[in-house]
């Protein structure tokens, strides 16, 4: 398993950028196929694989988790289905 940075969570898919789970991008504004740092950002489903997620469609966090709670934003996480 590669750790990677969560740049946006778009409904049951999540874009990451493949530096590390603390690095601190951010998705470019003018190409989401790539991230601030450069690097190619890739597409990740969460369906089926039994991880959690912030339901506010990545308009106030990325938060993913292996456990349920709350994200940062104060929001329980959604079980992806």
């Amino acid at each position: 398993m590669v750790a990677v940075h969560p740049l946006k969570v778009e409904g049951d898919t999540v874009l990451t950028c493949s530096c590390s789970g603390g690095c601190q991008c951010t998705l470019d504004a003018k190409d989401t196929t790539k991230c601030s740092c450069g690097k190619p950002t890739r597409k990740v489903a969460l369906k089926g694989s039994g991880l959690y997620y912030c339901d506010c469609g990545g308009t106030c966090c990325t938060t993913i988790s292996d456990k349920p709670g709350k994200c940062a934003c104060g929001k329980a996480l959604k079980k992806a289905s």
